[in-house]
This record gives structure tokens, C-alpha cells and sequence, in this order.
């Protein structure tokens, strides 16, 4: 990630305009000549993108992988992938949304390392979801910046040894928070590792713009809430996969679950409390969270209640207008 944020945007542009051109119909063939006039900047480089389209002996993202000045490397990678899975126009507009978020998160002041973790997640996430292997998705993804030593401990681990990613974080212990770990942890016991990746990369942006944004945390500055944004979107995914349960929460509270309080919850259901009751019993959760899922639990919707505390939370600490379904009828 060399490029400053002025020149990842004006390449973000030229994507999300092969994107639209794409995604509207019209066949590279004819859509590379018509980005190269609307966009005098890059003709030059577009021109010879066309130029390797008509004779047909190379595929766009060889020719784009030969120019690293103008594209950027796992954006070729990323193109690749789109090519060789029939979905170029996503992987164009996925580069191009990748691209400005990059730059927006520089503008903020935010370093190399922590921007390269939400991409390599983000990258990862995608290409798997194409069907690319776990190498080449390795490969693209750790090209988005992530630290060498964190992204070889994943690639020994995974790629020579066939141990699990998680086995592959803990080779750089404290680099990887802990819902990173729980989400990919759950992933892999799950089979949703396309999905989980990119709940962690989303994750990770939403936790960038919090600490850059000018509203973070405004009523309460000094509390940490990450922690808490991240359980109760686990908790909705446990509602997702009928994983709900005392045993579960004590289980996920050893390493998943950040707030300690959520063993005593686990506890409490294994003698027969309610998820509410149990809630309530131990003290450390505010009314209005309590309340919340006690009408989940009557609802028979707890997925719900818990997206909406983390709606909620969203809004105070991130000052996101997240969208909240109507629940479910009993």
C-alpha cells in the first residue's frame, strides 16, 4: 500500500467505472475504450489492457499484474480471481470499494499495519467465496499490508503444516484481538469461513472509524465497548446456528466472549434460569439489555434482541443509524 490516498482513489475510480460498464452489459472489448476516454489520465494503461483482450493470449489481470505502478497488486489478484470465477464486474467494484475505504482509513492517520489487517481479511473473505484455493487467497490477501511475521505464521500453519487458521494467529500470540480469534475459530467449525472473514474485516473498519471519528465513544470516553460490540454480534450468530446455551456461553467464555460476566450467565442456565434471568442475576449487564432480551425470549426471536443491542451500541459509539428488522411473530 504505497500509493497515497489521492492515487488509490483515482484508481478506485477507474474500477468502479469497469465495474458499472461491466455489470450494465457491455463486454470488456468495448468497455476498456470507452474508461480510457472518459478518463485521459489512464488511457495509456487502459489502452493496453484493451490491447491484451483483442489478441486473446493473455488474461486483463496478467497485463494489469505487469503494471504494479498503476494497479495495485492484489488488486490483479483480485481480478484474477473475478476472471477465473465469471464474477470480473464484482471484483471490480470490490476492488474499487477496497481501494477508498484503504485510502479514507490513511487519510485518518491510521498506519500500514492495522489497515492491512482489515484488508487482508477482506481479500481473503471475497476470494474464497469465488472458489479460489486457500493458497492463492493467502497469497492475494497477505499482499493488503498485513506484518510478514503474522501473515507467515498463518501461511506455515495452514498452507505446509494443515493446521487450522486459528493455530496459525497463535503463532504470533497478541496479534490478533480476541474477536478475530472467535469469529475465525467459529468459522472453522462451522464450514462459514468466506462469511466469517468478512464479518472481521468489517469488524476491523468499523473499529478504525471509531477510533479516527470525531464522535467516538461521546458519552462515555473512557469505556472500551469493542469488546461488547463484538459479543452480541457472536451471541446473534450462536442464535443463528441453535448454539445457544449454558454450556456454549461457558464454553465461548474461556477465549471467544470478552465480558467475564458471560460465564455466570452459562452457568446460571445450566440450573435452569433464562437467558434474561441469568442475565439479571449477575448485575453486570444494564436494564435496558436485560429488558431487551426478555422480550426476545417471549418473541421466541433472541437473534433480534441481540441485534438490536448491538444496533443500539453502534449508534452510541459509532454514531451508525443501523436499520432494525421488526421481530419475528411468535
Amino acid at each position: 500500500m504505497k500509493k497515497n490516498p489521492m492515487e488509490l482513489r483515482k484508481e478506485a475510480d477507474v474500477l468502479r467505472l469497469l465495474g458499472i460498464l461491466t455489470a450494465a452489459g457491455i463486454p470488456l472489448i468495448r468497455g476498456l475504450p470507452i474508461a480510457a476516454e472518459s478518463l485521459p489520465e489512464w488511457k495509456e494503461p487502459l489502452t493496453a489492457l484493451h490491447a491484451t483482450l483483442k489478441k486473446g493470449d493473455n488474461m486483463l489481470s496478467d497485463t494489469m499484474a505487469r503494471r504494479p505502478e498503476q494497479f495495485t497488486p492484489f488488486i490483479s489478484k483480485l481480478v484474477y480471481e473475478g476472471e477465473t470465477s465469471g464474477c470480473v464486474e464484482v471484483a471490480f467494484l470490490e476492488g474499487s470499494r477496497l481501494l477508498e475505504t484503504i485510502a479514507s482509513l490513511t487519510q485518518a492517520g491510521h498506519s500500514e499495519d492495522e489497515i492491512g489487517e482489515f484488508a487482508f481479511f477482506r481479500l481473503l473473505g471475497l476470494q474464497i467465496d469465488w472458489g479460489a484455493p486457500i493458497s492463492k487467497s493467502l497469497e492475494a490477501a497477505g499482499m493488503a499490508g498485513l506484518s510478514k511475521k503474522a501473515y507467515d505464521g498463518i501461511f506455515q500453519k495452514v498452507m505446509r503444516e494443515g493446521e487450522t487458521f486459528c493455530a496459525g494467529f497463535e503463532v504470533s500470540p497478541g496479534r490478533f484481538d480476541r474477536g478475530t480469534y472467535a469469529f475465525i475459530n467459529y468459522a472453522e467449525c462451522t464450514g462459514t469461513m468466506p462469511a466469517m472473514c468478512l464479518e472481521v474485516a468489517e469488524m476491523k473498519r468499523q473499529k478504525l472509524l471509531m477510533a479516527s471519528s470525531k464522535n467516538v465513544m461521546r458519552l462515555a470516553p473512557d469505556q472500551l465497548v469493542w469488546d461488547d460490540i463484538a459479543d452480541y454480534r457472536f451471541l446473534s450468530l450462536l442464535v443463528e446456528g441453535r448454539d445457544i446455551s449454558g454450556k456454549s456461553l461457558q464454553s465461548y467464555s474461556r477465549h471467544v466472549l470478552a465480558n467475564p460476566a458471560w460465564k455466570a450467565v452459562g452457568h446460571k442456565m445450566e440450573s435452569g434460569s433464562s437467558f434474561s434471568e441469568a442475565m439479571e442475576s449477575t448485575g453486570a449487564f444494564p436494564m435496558y439489555m436485560v429488558e431487551l432480551v426478555k422480550i426476545g425470549e417471549k418473541e421466541d426471536d433472541l437473534s433480534h434482541a441481540f441485534d438490536t443491542i448491538l444496533g443500539y451500541l453502534k449508534w452510541i459509539y459509532l454514531g451508525e443509524d443501523v436499520v432494525v428488522r421488526a421481530p419475528v411473530p411468535a
